[in-house]
């Protein structure tokens, strides 16, 4: 069978969470597919991104990938039905959102549902695209791959999917990257160029609005004075140029200046130092429907500290401290705590090294292609 894995939704030149999980997928699926050939729908700046797995994937080039949506989509909608069938594809594998008439049987994977969760993340023209071609998408795929319980109850919810057409297949995490720190790594070097002090609380995410970045600064006063010595360092990027000014004035405000970093995004290997040497990391989001900064964080050997939103408990399990996500103040209780408490911090240790160790690449993989190879069946 041929299957053809849309990755042309990612923009090269700004990776996110989901560049890392297609770039996994293709690297282990291509490992297991056997006699399955594995194609990966790319556009032309994507080479780079994807030359791990040239030798081992065979590509259907499009114009252009998510560096120029629009064009982008459109090369989606008109061109690929027809290079599936040129191709002889069996199945195609889409994000959220595939082409109207794709000409080939689809499995989707939906990995948000953000157009109706955290409407304000989006512009009105792609929310409204989201909500109806991502609609249209989820219906008439033969099934559906979904990343946590929770997400799948939102598809339930707002596409009115029948649950006995998803099937949960958790997201993973490079286990080679994402580890302790041991001697003679190069967290030193890496740590030293952010010019942090020896203690610091992280944040790491995209600066979205509902990531909720104001809570843990509100925490940042409420700790202030039982740990002056406590930072709080916000690693991201920052696509919502409203939302960041709007932390930065709140940050000027409550007379943090000192204590609060922003570091912009960062590269994969520096976000694991950090993760490292961090006291905690405090991700906590409004509305998730994953949540892989948690189990980064926890296979560094870093505590975590999330909200009860969405599918942070799920993907937490035992492993990481809760709160409300509108609760600053429990929040900062939850970080005086583990400053003070050595046996509690080592303690979401082991438990988080334990939890991460549970998602796997290879694991997802396989139960990607095997949901694959269920609705060739059908």
């Amino acid at each position: 069978m041929k299957f053809a894995i849309d990755v042309s939704t990612e923009n090269p030149f700004r990776p996110s969470g989901a560049t890392g999980y297609y770039v996994n997928i293709a690297r282990e699926i291509s490992k297991i597919a056997g006699d399955d050939e594995i194609y990966l729908i790319r556009g032309r700046s994507q080479l780079e991104t994807f030359e791990h797995v040239a030798s081992s994937t065979n590509a259907i080039v499009l114009p252009y990938s998510n560096e120029n949506p629009l064009r982008r989509v459109a090369g989606q909608q008109f061109l690929l039905p027809a290079l599936l069938k040129r191709h002889g594809i069996d199945l195609l594998n889409t994000g959220n959102v595939g082409p109207v008439f794709p000409l080939t049987p689809v499995v989707a994977t939906v990995k948000t549902m953000h157009a109706f969760t955290a409407p304000e993340s989006l512009p009105l023209s792609k929310r409204a695209f989201r909500k109806i071609i991502g609609g249209r998408t989820a219906r008439n795929a033969r099934l559906i791959i979904s990343n946590s319980y929770s997400n799948s109850q939102d598809l339930v919810q707002f596409f009115g999917i029948d649950p006995k057409r998803i099937r949960i297949v958790h997201e993973a995490l490079d286990h080679e990257l994402f580890k302790p720190e041991k001697h003679g790594d190069d967290t030193d070097d890496i740590i030293s160029k952010f010019k942090l002090g020896n203690h610091y609380v992280l944040f790491v995410s995209s600066l979205w609005r509902y990531k909720n970045a104001e809570v843990l600064i509100k925490a940042a006063k409420e700790f202030s004075r039982a740990l002056p010595d406590l930072q709080v360092v916000i690693v991201g990027y920052q696509p919502d140029i409203a939302y960041s000014a709007e932390l930065t004035s709140l940050v000027s405000n409550l007379k943090l200046g000192e204590r609060v970093q922003f570091v912009g995004g960062q590269k994969q290997r520096d976000i694991a130092a950090l993760y490292r040497r961090a006291t905690a990391l405090v991700y906590p989001s409004k509305n998730e429907t994953f949540g892989l900064p948690l189990l980064e964080a926890m296979a560094c050997g870093c505590p975590v500290i999330t909200t009860t939103a969405g599918s942070l408990p799920e993907i937490a399990g035992d492993a990481a401290e809760l709160f409300d996500p509108n609760d600053h103040e429990h929040l900062a209780t939850i970080i005086q705590m583990l400053s003070a408490d050595s046996s509690r911090v080592d303690d979401m240790r082991r438990r988080g090294l334990a939890r991460a160790g549970e998602f796997t690449w290879e694991s997802t993989a396989a139960k990607t292609l095997d949901v694959f190879r269920e609705a060739i069946a059908q």
